[in-house]
């Protein structure tokens, strides 16, 4: 459904499954509404569902590292950090890393974000990420570099 660009009908059914299900909803659902909120670049109500599914699976990393991208997409690098760690203590995804990079460059930590960044956009980490993580990636090297 969301791959199809109807995210408000998307949020419609995983709320009415959720609303359904109650406390038993499936961590899944949560993660999925979180998913689509980010899609639609509504990071506040991807934050509250993804705190929902990373409460519900404390030991699944992808709901603290959608967390941390949501805070890093919302300017709280402090919370994107905090979440980032979370995730990255129980995986260290190429993901986890690539964000890493960047909220080191944000953080002023230059030779720590190119490391981190080099090595995310490498032919063969590449293909982990997303196409818009790669090409922040890439522009925050380029950024870097010419601030050296």
């Amino acid at each position: 459904m969301r791959q199809k660009g109807d995210f408000l009908n998307a949020i419609r059914l995983y709320s009415e499954e959720i609303t359904k299900e109650g406390s038993l909803a499936d961590t899944g659902l949560y993660f999925a509404r979180g998913e689509t909120y980010f899609q639609m670049k509504e990071y506040e109500k991807a934050i509250e569902s993804y705190s929902v599914a990373s409460s519900k699976n404390p030991s699944d990393p992808s709901a603290s590292l959608q967390l941390a991208y949501c805070w890093y997409k919302l300017g709280d690098y402090r919370k994107a950090r905090i979440d980032l760690r979370d995730s990255m203590r129980i995986s260290p995804t190429i993901n986890a890393r690539c964000l890493s990079g960047l909220l080191h460059a944000r953080e002023g930590k230059k030779e720590e974000a190119l490391a981190e960044l080099n090595d995310c956009c490498k032919k063969d980490n590449a293909s982990y990420l997303t196409s818009e993580q790669l090409t922040e990636a890439q522009k925050t090297i380029v950024l870097l570099q010419r601030t050296k």
